[in-house]
């Protein structure tokens, strides 16, 4: 699905990016990563180094693409063998924040010292964690059904809201309006204002009985492509 941003877009329709237009060459690396249990997530940052975290192992591994090379190793607050770090996101000034399913919320500095932590910041796993484009807000959803948005650098919360028929697995943040979020709801995807606590539009699911998988704006035209499961 496509939908037209109520916001203005930055270029004209004619001046979208094409791929093939554009003589875009790709290039594959590949990792090998040894005595590693399944990867769970990978998460580049702006320094060209990523971060990895294995199912059913509550340690995060820093990798520097150039060196091939571990140099970081730390575990995430819980220090339970149990919990499993489900989510990641680099901040605009390099801070990592990680969520785990035991509900936890972690801040990590660049040096990856752990800042701080949220022991109830959801119930239950952490599915996403996304950065607004100016690095001023952070949105977060977990299987409790509720969707909290936090103000950064403060790591506070602002304010959230809850779902009653599912967990909500898709949220976007506009790319250059930095207080509009997009939430793929169960019925409905929906449009906040992060600055004034409230809704601004939304557009009902075109299928019944669908779910939003994930939902990304398109960086160029402020347009919002949306994908979803039918569910029998």
């Amino acid at each position: 699905m496509l939908y037209n941003s109520p916001v203005n877009s930055r270029r004209s329709s004619s001046d979208r990016f094409i791929p093939r237009r554009a003589n875009a060459n790709f290039d594959l690396s590949y990792y090998y990563i040894k005595k590693t249990p399944d990867i769970h997530n990978i998460k580049y940052s702006e320094s060209d180094c990523f971060v990895n975290t294995a199912k059913y192992f509550y340690n995060l591994k820093q990798y520097r693409s150039e060196s091939y090379k571990t140099t970081t190793v730390m575990s995430c607050q819980c220090m339970f063998k149990g919990c499993v770090v489900t989510s990641m996101e680099w901040t605009r000034d390099n801070h990592l924040i990680t969520g785990c399913s035991e509900g936890r919320l972690c801040s990590w500095s660049p040096d990856f010292i752990c800042i701080k932590t949220y022991f109830l910041a959801h119930v239950g796993d952490i599915i996403n964690i996304k950065c607004s484009c100016n690095g001023n807000y952070l949105a977060t959803t977990g299987l409790d059904k509720v969707v909290r948005v936090w103000r950064w650098p403060e790591f506070v919360e602002h304010f959230e809201i809850a779902f009653s028929r599912s967990p909500v697995k898709g949220v976007a943040w506009h790319p250059w309006r930095d207080s509009l979020l997009a939430i793929g709801g169960p019925l409905l995807t929906q449009l906040w204002n992060a600055n004034t606590q409230s809704a601004i539009d939304y557009k009902p699911h075109p299928h019944k009985n669908s779910l939003i998988d994930t939902l990304t704006f398109n960086p160029l035209s402020g347009e919002l492509v949306v994908s979803e499961t039918k569910q029998s």
